[in-house]
């Protein structure tokens, strides 16, 4: 039973991962560009 739990949890996990890697996939450079564009975040890219 307990095995079984675990398993579940890890698919859960690994779901959650593949989940958050592809959404900062595709919302990264638009964060990216909203924050540059909004005067916040990377000052090093400002100069």
């Amino acid at each position: 039973m307990k095995l079984a739990a675990d398993r579940h949890k890890r698919l859960y996990v690994a779901v959650v991962v593949v989940t958050a890697l592809l959404a900062a996939m595709v919302f990264g450079p638009k964060l990216a560009d909203f924050l540059r564009d909004s005067g916040i975040g990377f000052p090093e890219q400002h100069r």
